[in-house]
């Protein structure tokens, strides 16, 4: 048995490294400039303390409400070997993957599952397409090691259960490295509570045991590895809750209940996109999903009718396949902090949220599909499942390599979700950087088209105007873009200098002022020298707002 259990394991590791391989040769894309190539926190392992004190991007110079110190310290370490060559960071990833599937692997046996059935789930986990955003993006790691405490985590409670005593103190720390990777780590202690009532037959029984054994220590001192990381993370970030973009989740302006219907469509969308894993894009924003307007559209009827439908199922069913409770309960609870139901978060929606939640319908797939097993043609059941697992395969394969260039990343994501107005603005972005103005345009005419206040585009098309000579269409762009935000220092410095080239000395100046006055932080030396200009000219410069 721990012979077959080991090959499994392998094997299942093995397909995780195997289907991302390639990505070792990829370099940073998307939010890996800030995360990793602009982080001055992770250039010293030595750091630690300015890690656990701030913000996830604060050695970025942009200071957030995320507190991810751990990953940051596994990017020091990265660093520390090969400096800002990314094949060690790729690797890595594919390595905590790799970990991470086989913890699933281990979860099912836990469980109660089959051999063949865990052996399953660890292999669709290990190669299912929806986890290529969390691998293959460097910044995707967050979620791989929320992941993997989180298994870690449940299997060690398991087995401090039998033991006792100090045995529960690695649960605990397991608890905490998870919520020092991502916010989602929080879910761990409702995790373990799932696996000591649903994890095994007769939850009634289940209930007088826990309450019977060893299980208060256990979770005492998981309310204290909780308290210690709240604490941490309120020192480190503040109680404050910044404004979330309309851009990046829409909903979040919504009336509750409208937010709420929002996110029930999404949890659907999600969960087909594990069934039928097609049209993937790496961005979500605004308005590539519909926000609901009313209750009485057609699609989110349709969405509570199929998410009730799913939660009937697994009711009716849980007698014949007790590991369907359990599952759906880890599939729920993991998917909840991001869903935008309990309250609104930075994003409507994003593939890498699936990467933890997955882990349980990973777990029921691999049960159906060892139910096809007991047919009276095996064979063809094996066919059956290794088809769809290579499939799956080839699909993780073919998607990674967009995430090597962002012209094919923003490509992509154009394809899957046209209306995606950042992915629009992205692609544009890629494109100047390789010198393609004129299809950067209309790329960010395009999201213009869609959300005509779009700040980025606005002042880019300004920018791209400039550069055409056509003076009066890029005035009225950076004025927009000033308008819309007052707060971008970028946006009124180029208008300064349009001002300038078109003979407006007085407009000129007055940008100019508004530029020392909000570009302090972000261009420092800049706001410098046209300090130093203006009062040359014997301008006064008022006090920062």
């Amino acid at each position: 048995m721990f012979s077959v259990s080991r090959t499994w394991a392998a094997a299942i590791f093995l397909a995780a490294v195997v289907v991302y391989t390639s990505t070792v040769g990829f370099g940073f894309i998307f939010d890996d400039r800030v995360t990793v190539v602009e982080n001055t926190h992770i250039r010293s392992i030595s750091m630690v303390k300015e890690m656990f004190s701030n913000s996830y991007w604060a050695g970025a110079g942009q200071p957030n409400t995320l507190y991810r110190p751990l990953v940051v310290f596994t990017l020091a370490v990265n660093y520390a070997l090969t400096g800002l060559h990314a094949w060690s960071y790729h690797a890595f990833n594919i390595l905590i993957h790799g970990a991470v599937s086989v913890g699933v692997f281990l979860l099912a046996l836990t469980w109660g599952m089959p051999v063949i059935a865990a052996g399953f789930a660890g292999l669709i986990f290990a190669v299912h397409p929806i986890h290529v955003e969390a691998v293959a993006n460097v910044t995707g790691r967050s979620d791989l090691l929320a992941a993997f405490f989180l298994l870690a985590m449940v299997l060690l409670h398991c087995r401090a259960m039998k033991r006792g005593g100090w045995a529960f103190i690695l649960p605990a720390l397991a608890y905490l490295a998870a919520m020092f990777s991502k916010e989602i780590g929080v879910t761990g202690l409702g995790l373990v509570l799932v696996s000591d009532l649903l994890g095994k037959p007769g939850f009634k029984d289940n209930l007088r045991e826990l309450l019977r054994r060893r299980a208060l220590p256990a979770y005492l001192m998981y309310l204290f590895a909780l308290s210690l990381f709240l604490v941490m993370r309120s020192n480190a970030v503040g109680p404050a809750v910044t404004a979330l973009p309309f851009i990046d989740n829409p909903a979040a302006l919504s009336a509750s209940y409208l937010r709420i219907l929002t996110a029930i469509t999404v949890i659907v969308k999600g969960f087909l996109l594990l069934l039928m894993p097609v049209n993937l894009s790496a961005d979500y924003s605004y308005s590539a999903i519909p926000v609901v307007k009313s209750a009485f559209e057609f699609q989110p009827i349709l969405s509570c009718v199929v998410l009730a439908a799913v939660i009937f199922s697994v009711v009716r069913l849980r007698n014949i396949a007790f590991i369907l409770p359990a599952a759906a309960a880890w599939y729920c609870l993991a998917l909840l902090p991001a869903s935008n139901i309990i309250f609104p978060i930075g994003t409507i929606f994003g593939e890498r949220l699936l990467y933890v939640p997955s882990i349980g319908f990973c777990l029921i797939a691999g049960f159906a599909f060892s139910t096809l097993l007991r047919v009276p043609s095996p064979r063809a059941g094996y066919a059956v499942i290794g088809l769809v697992i290579l499939v799956l395969g080839l699909k993780s394969f073919s998607y990674a390599q967009v995430w090597s260039d962002p012209i094919k990343l923003f490509s992509a994501a154009v394809e899957a979700a046209p209306n995606s107005v950042r992915s629009h603005y992205n692609l544009g972005s890629a494109l100047k950087d390789k010198g393609r103005l004129d299809e950067a345009s209309y790329h960010w005419k395009y999201a213009l088209s869609i959300y005509p206040e779009h700040v980025e585009s606005l002042g880019d098309m300004g920018s791209f105007c400039m550069i055409r000579g056509d003076l009066d269409q890029a005035r009225a762009y950076l004025e927009k873009a000033v308008s819309v935000a007052p707060e971008r220092a970028g946006a009124w410095y180029n208008l300064a200098i349009l001002n300038k080239r078109m003979g407006d000395s007085a407009g000129a100046r007055k940008c100019f002022i508004r530029f020392v006055e909000t570009g302090r932080i972000e261009f420092p030396s800049e706001v410098k020298k046209i300090e130093a200009m203006l009062r040359s000219e014997g301008v006064a410069i008022p006090l920062t707002r």
